[in-house]
């Protein structure tokens, strides 16, 4: 019997050793194949939000050195990003295994300051504090530590710790400035902006607003269900959600979409909906398109239909028709969009560029979004 057990031991490890074949390290072609300048090719695609060509290039890094520290946390990264928590976590813990040194420690730490914001969880910014800190020890004369910390911060929303880790880079003027300079003067317009909620403040981060987003900012920053009721505005009652074809048996309220029922910001968008605002109805098709990104264009009709109901003058949305010359280089007087325009440039709540463009088809960053809000509150006396 002890035998025949031992036997079936060596028979199931042969097997498993020829079932499970080590990873071969693969060959450099030529002078630029090498684990650095891949991990910088990947840093770079990270930088323009190119996440799978960041992938590739990590997994080329590691193929040609699989202990490469920068090249594991880069791809632990590129994991905790795509929501692959577990195996993200293995990554990271082979990144530790293969930092023997100080110099790869910092490599490790480096990246972990940027790894607890996409792996999230609770006081996912106070490991990253640690990190920074550990890193810190080892080397503090390097751009990248401060500027990673002060993304850590803004993703976080802890915009006065931030502002001090750009200012560092900045002052170092090495070649992170300029986009530390960005970062900072971004920081500074989310100031201004005053992010009243939530939502607000996740928002102010994205670059294009979409638009479920406008929804939850008219609602949650304006308060316009609350204006409307102030004034005296028309408002659709609906009692409950309500399908299109339900909607249309009854004859009364707004065509509540079939694309929303799931959304995290449906409350939002429902609201927006008995509101009646232009631009942000229900589509022929039945549906919402929550996620469609909205240009200016898009916006600038928005504002004007609220500033239109608010201050009672149904003028204003011909005042402007027909004009000889238009008052903008890139948009001709018979824009679908630029009435609007105008109405919002020449209240100073949605300003051409020094150049006079409006850029219609641009989409909007949240942070401009809530500039414009503010603007618009503002000209109201909100």
């Amino acid at each position: 019997m002890k035998r025949a057990l031992t036997v079936l031991a060596i028979f199931l490890m042969t097997v498993a050793f020829i079932g499970c074949p080590k990873q071969q390290k693969r060959t450099a072609q030529g002078e630029m194949d090498t684990p650095q300048h891949h991990v910088e090719m990947a840093n770079r695609a990270i930088h323009n939000d190119d996440w799978e060509g960041a992938n590739r290039e990590f997994q080329l890094a590691i193929g040609l050195d699989p202990k490469f520290v920068p090249a594991l946390i880069g791809e632990a990264l590129y994991l905790a990003h795509a929501g692959k928590k577990d195996d993200a976590e293995k990554m990271k813990m082979r990144a530790w295994d293969a930092a023997n040194n100080d110099e790869k420690k910092y490599e490790y730490f480096l990246g972990t300051i940027r790894y607890y914001a996409y792996i999230g969880g609770k006081n996912w910014i106070s490991k990253s504090e640690d990190a920074f800190n550990e890193a810190k020890k080892i080397k503090s004369d390097d751009e990248r530590l401060y500027f990673f910390m002060g993304w850590a911060y803004k993703e976080a929303q802890m915009y006065s710790q931030a502002e001090p880790m750009y200012k560092k880079v900045i002052e170092m003027n090495g070649t992170l400035r300029e986009d530390a300079d960005k970062d900072w003067q971004f920081l500074q317009k989310i100031v201004r902006a005053r992010p009243g909620s939530p939502a607000a403040a996740r928002i102010a981060l994205v670059k294009a607003i979409t638009k479920a987003d406008v929804a939850a900012l008219f609602v949650q920053e304006m308060h316009l269900p609350a204006l409307w009721k102030k004034r005296g505005i028309k408002k659709w009652e609906t009692p409950s959600f309500q399908t299109p074809g339900e909607s249309a048996r009854a004859g009364e309220g707004p065509i509540m979409p079939t694309d929303i029922a799931n959304h995290p910001l449906r409350a939002d968008i429902e609201e927006c909906l008995k509101l009646g605002i232009r631009g942000l109805e229900t589509a022929p098709d039945g549906k919402f398109y929550p996620d469609k990104q909205i240009t200016r264009a898009e916006y600038a009709v928005m504002l004007e239909d609220i500033l239109i109901k608010v201050l009672n003058e149904p003028g204003l949305a011909t005042r402007y028709t027909g004009e000889a010359n238009s008052q903008f280089h890139d948009m001709r007087t018979d824009h679908w969009a630029y009435n609007a325009a105008v109405v919002v440039m020449n209240r100073q709540i949605m300003p051409a560029d020094m150049e006079g463009n409006f850029h219609p088809a641009d989409s909007v960053s949240g942070v401009d979004a809530l500039l414009v809000i503010r603007q618009m509150m503002d000209y109201l006396k909100i």
